[in-house]
């Protein structure tokens, strides 16, 4: 999604107090922020809900901090990027919201007999690779693959060089194709038994 010309317009107006402004900016940008903060949170929703109106709130009250050195969308995730830091920290405290891994081994077993039961295997084959993932190269990943940034926007948002970016992209790729090449390796064995 690109970036509306009328977004920095807005977080103007919103510095100045208009709330039809802080609601286009919703508008626009809740979808996305909102699967951000889902995978960031390791599939919570109830966290990734919280998470939302928690950035939206800073929005509103840091839009009077925005210089527009960024687009608006880069300025947005970075502080969706600590509010769920911050809701990750908070989580470990009180050990609640822990990611669902698939661990049923006769979702494995099960022979996919049909292209709806294939493409459910290959989704949860990538859902299992992806929980693999350490966060910070899961987030890199998220970032560039689903948001459509590109690796300067995503050092900016996360506050790290672009090579680290570039780094941590790299590996998030070479595990995932790592674990999805054994994972075929796997079917292959023990559809030949």
């Amino acid at each position: 999604m690109a970036e509306m010309p009328e977004d920095a317009a807005c977080i103007a107006q919103m510095a100045r107090g208009d709330e039809a402004a802080l609601q286009t900016i919703c508008t626009r940008y809740r979808v996305r922020l909102w699967s951000y903060l889902w995978q960031q949170l390791d599939g919570n929703r109830g966290a990734a809900e919280e998470a939302l109106q928690d950035t939206f709130l800073a929005v509103w009250r840091g839009a009077a901090t925005f210089r527009g050195t960024s687009p608006v969308a880069v300025w947005l995730f970075r502080i969706a990027h600590h509010v769920a830091a911050n809701a990750r920290r908070h989580m470990r405290r009180h050990d609640e919201g822990h990611l669902t891994h698939v661990g049923d081994e006769s979702v494995w077993e099960a022979s996919a007999t049909t292209e709806w039961e294939a493409q459910l295997v290959d989704r949860l084959t990538l859902q299992a690779a992806l929980a693999r993932l350490s966060p910070k190269h899961r987030e890199v990943l998220d970032l560039i693959c689903v948001q459509g940034f590109v690796s300067d926007e995503v050092a900016h948002i996360l506050d790290i060089p672009a090579a680290s970016v570039r780094s941590r992209l790299r590996y998030a790729r070479q595990a995932l194709a790592q674990f999805m090449q054994g994972q075929s390796a796997a079917e292959e064995v023990a559809h030949e038994r």
